[in-house]
């Protein structure tokens, strides 16, 4: 499977690469040089990607900017109400989503554009391997899911969590989220007497 990683152009701005040889990710110029992000092979045909499909422009909290198709970009529930509203004329400005975790996003909605009846194993299996990573990116990953209202990606990361947690003990559970203890032991024994059920 492909893997995005990020450029710049000309101007400073970045773009998403990709793998060419998995084409469902790549970018093209248009008639002014600018680089645009194509969100699936078809696209690869069309010479003048400028006016083919619309484009919106996506700005970071650490200021990059993406220009990504419009067709990709609306899986975010957010930007497509933005978009409805007329509201992503210029750049829209996402205040919770770096560009590292932008490009995760955007890896992963072009992969799901791509998926279908054929392909559904390869996609699961890529979404296992997606999912392997620290506990800080995971985290800023499921902020930035919940802010784009990407409810599809929200689900796996959510799944990803449960499983991670399933089998701790509830000191490692409060550890995992750095959850402060509120109980003194004596507190906590008791309520541990009273729910002892829940521990068996």
């Amino acid at each position: 499977m492909f893997q995005c990683s990020i450029m710049a152009d000309k101007k400073g701005k970045n773009v998403i690469l990709a793998d060419e040889a998995e084409r469902e990710v790549v970018t093209m110029e248009d008639k002014k040089g600018k680089k645009v992000i194509v969100a699936d092979e078809a696209e690869k045909e069309v010479i003048d990607a400028g006016e083919k499909g619309k484009k919106v422009i996506l700005r970071t909290n650490d200021n990059q900017e993406f220009e990504v198709d419009e067709s990709l970009a609306i899986e975010s529930g957010t930007i497509k109400f933005l978009i409805q509203d007329g509201c992503a004329e210029q750049a829209v400005p996402l205040a919770n989503v770096n560009s590292s975790t932008l490009v995760k996003i955007l890896d992963y909605w072009a992969t799901h554009k791509s998926a279908n009846k054929d392909n559904a194993d390869e996609v699961k299996e890529w979404d296992k391997e997606f999912v392997k990573m620290g506990k800080e990116d995971l985290f800023e990953l499921i902020s930035a899911a919940n802010y784009l209202d990407a409810k599809q990606l929200s689900e796996l990361l959510f799944e990803t969590v449960a499983k991670h947690i399933e089998k701790m003990t509830v000191e490692e559970v409060r550890e995992y989220f750095s959850i402060e203890n509120d109980f003194s032991p004596e507190e906590e024994q008791e309520i541990r007497k009273e729910v002892e059920w829940a521990f068996s």
